[in-house]
């Protein structure tokens, strides 16, 4: 290749210049070409996504999933979630607004008159997350056959307002908080 020639549009230069325009300099400026071309911005190392920050190794996204993320608790999110949702559960739950006939255990608050409350049921003396670790529950068979689970004496009916003020209360269910 003739070294006086542009190096984009081959046009012939004047000795010692390598363009013949300050357009064909910036085409060839750009990324790859560029002296300071470090490869552009790096990708997430778990979906190949592009980052926004250079010192950054995953996305916002897969950064806070799984163990990665500061409330991690061990995967017991989906097993919860599995047992919430069963058929047994909802059985349970209404076992326990019938045992305390429809209202609130802590301030008494029940439907009617033109009120409607929440009422939630609540594991009572003994929390769930205490029942699932104390009799190493690791599936949703193991959670069907578990009697403590599903014992109505260890069930309570609390109001959406008094079960928000317990301190095991989900943050993400407290009033005002995001």
């Amino acid at each position: 290749m003739d070294n006086n020639r542009c190096k984009i549009c081959n046009k012939k230069l004047k000795w010692g210049k390598l363009f013949c325009s300050p357009h064909c300099r910036n085409i060839f400026r750009t990324k790859e070409n560029s002296p300071t071309w470090k490869g552009g911005k790096p990708k997430c190392i778990d979906c190949g996504r592009q980052l926004a920050r250079y010192g950054a190794k995953r996305c916002r996204s897969c950064s806070a999933m799984g163990q990665m993320n500061q409330n991690w608790l061990g995967g017991i999110t989906k097993l919860a979630i599995s047992i919430r949702n069963c058929q047994k559960y909802k059985k349970w739950r209404l076992d326990v607004y019938r045992a305390g006939k429809f209202q609130c255990s802590v301030c008494g608050s029940k439907n009617g008159h033109g009120k409607t409350i929440i009422l939630n049921a609540d594991h009572y003396p003994k929390k769930f997350s205490t029942i699932i670790s104390e009799n190493k529950i690791s599936n949703l068979k193991e959670a069907l056959e578990c009697k403590e689970l599903w014992s109505v004496e260890n069930g309570r009916v609390l109001c959406f307002e008094c079960h928000s003020l317990i301190d095991d209360f989900p943050i993400t269910f407290k009033h005002g908080q995001n």
